[in-house]
């Protein structure tokens, strides 16, 4: 009798600790149109890091809310590219350079928004590459080729 009412216990205290662990991930799940706003919120990171990481999600949100604002950012003065070393941290791992180029994520994030607003200004940067080579012109031409089907050369 003991037997059965210590496996009746668990199980009953197992379901209630389940139940707790999944209602709480609920209620921290962020809505689509909470995430594209702190995503367009965080362009204007002082961190370059999070600032990609925005423009990145952007894309994968397929946010076109976002077009402007990302379209104020690619044509700003803001140096928003940066190279460093990260040095291994034992000696069995390698050291490594690492890129970051917020502009050059804002023009992928675009084609892959696939808003049309972008075509202007993405054609002026194919005419008139960005300063200090910021975008790859071919970054360019790859996104407008996703904005309106057309090859670009370059």
């Amino acid at each position: 009798m003991l037997t059965k009412f210590s496996s009746s216990w668990f199980l009953i205290l197992l379901l209630a600790a389940s139940q707790a662990a999944f209602s709480q991930d609920a209620q921290e799940a962020k809505s689509r149109d909470v995430l594209i706003k702190e995503a367009i919120a965080n362009l204007d990171s002082n961190d370059i890091r999070v600032a990609d990481q925005a423009a990145r999600n952007l894309g994968l949100y397929r946010a076109t809310e976002a077009v402007p604002k990302l379209l104020q950012v690619l044509q700003s003065s803001r140096l928003l590219n940066r190279t460093e070393h990260v040095i291994a941290k034992d000696k069995r791992s390698v050291s490594r350079w690492v890129s970051i180029n917020v502009k050059a994520e804002i023009v992928t994030s675009l084609g892959l928004i696939g808003d049309k607003r972008a075509v202007p200004v993405l054609e002026k940067y194919l005419k008139r590459p960005l300063s200090n080579n910021e975008v790859f012109t071919g970054n360019v031409a790859n996104a407008l080729y996703l904005l309106n089907g057309k090859s670009y050369s370059y």
